[in-house]
């Protein structure tokens, strides 16, 4: 966040300084008890929500833990704030760890595409029909305009698996694997792109799934499997990946 020198002058506090800054916000006196890092990411939220949410969200801001934080990006603050204030019902077609990707994916694909976040939703259910919706979307306007580059010492290219996994090179395959079995992996092109994961298909005994692989230091690691609709793979799916990787 860029200030003014001259700003400066006779403001007692941030409250005021960012009331100079930004004239036409309404601006809390909660911004006095947070860095001005956060201040931003915090501003940038308003694009996303309805007004009443945007209010709770300032409300609610000093509660949430900034130092579980990587960043203070929107997107973080975002999925922080209804992990904690949304009292999500999971059900037992959940673990913990999908949910977070779930949610996760749900923040991240609304501010792509620049859509409304819903801070009622509190059913996981309802959360799923949400996030499909925008996955549909993403499909269609965002990843067909990204183009995928796989460069020749991408780290993902090294891993030797067996001939019923295959790696995922093309924006066209990426878009085609999201279709088919109904996830959201076509929004996942900027992070295939600058190599933080590989995405990788497999057909083993009668069923299709997704993967995404990652690598931390020498070693690669599963992130997720996933079957149709999302749903997580068997026990002996995931050993049987987790011995191949």
């Amino acid at each position: 966040m860029k200030i003014e020198i001259k700003l400066l002058k006779n403001t007692p506090n941030k409250q005021e300084l960012l009331k100079l800054k930004y004239p036409n916000k309404n601006i809390p006196k909660a911004i006095n008890k947070i860095d001005l890092a956060k201040s931003q990411a915090l501003f940038e939220l308003e694009k996303y929500l309805s007004a009443t949410h945007y209010k709770r969200v300032w409300h609610n801001v000093l509660k949430l833990n900034y130092d579980d934080y990587e960043n203070y990006s929107k997107e973080c603050i975002l999925f922080h704030y209804m992990f904690k204030f949304n009292n999500f019902k999971i059900d037992l077609n959940y673990s913990l760890d999908d949910f977070i990707i779930l949610l996760s994916d749900y923040v991240r694909l609304s501010i792509s595409l620049k859509r409304h976040i819903n801070l009622d939703t509190t059913s996981v259910k309802r959360l799923k029909s949400l996030h499909d919706d925008l996955v549909v979307e993403y499909d269609y306007k965002i990843a067909k305009k990204n183009k995928m580059v796989i460069k020749k010492d991408n780290p993902f290219l090294k891993l030797k698996l067996p001939n019923n996994f295959k790696m995922i090179k093309t924006n066209f395959d990426l878009i085609q694997e999201g279709r088919r079995n109904r996830n959201c992996v076509a929004s996942y092109i900027d992070k295939i792109n600058s190599e933080k994961c590989g995405i990788f298909i497999l057909d083993y005994k009668d069923k299709h799934y997704t993967i995404e692989i990652k690598k931390s230091k020498n070693k690669y690691y599963v992130n997720q499997i996933k079957t149709f609709a999302n749903e997580k793979a068997s026990e002996e799916v995931i050993q049987y990946v987790k011995q191949i990787i």
